[in-house]
């Protein structure tokens, strides 16, 4: 049976609090959800997937605050949208009834 793999913690009392602050918990965050959603090596299951550029700021941005975070560069992306999809949810279910509404005619 495999054993899950588990994201990088602080290694020291510092690197913990500094970890912390900036996830604003008292214990690392395991990604759960990005455990059941492996699908690389597992035939016949498959995420969508979109290839992105990026500008040289935006990258640095994105593989300092992962791994900050310590997590990868997808699980960081993922988790902006999650909260950028709640921060909307308003505005997103009206512009999706709407387009199921035009596509409907």
């Amino acid at each position: 049976m495999a054993t899950k793999k588990s994201f990088k913690t602080a290694e020291n009392k510092q690197e913990a609090k500094i970890y912390d602050t900036i996830t604003n918990t008292d214990e690392p965050v395991v990604q759960d959800e990005l455990e059941t959603l492996r699908t690389q090596g597992h035939k016949g299951m498959k995420l969508p997937r979109i290839n992105l550029a990026f500008s040289k700021a935006n990258y640095d941005f994105i593989k300092v605050m992962a791994g900050i975070r310590g997590q990868n560069l997808t699980v960081y992306i993922n988790s902006i949208l999650d909260a950028e999809r709640e921060r909307m949810k308003t505005d997103y279910l009206a512009a999706k009834a709407l387009v199921e509404k035009m596509n409907q005619r």
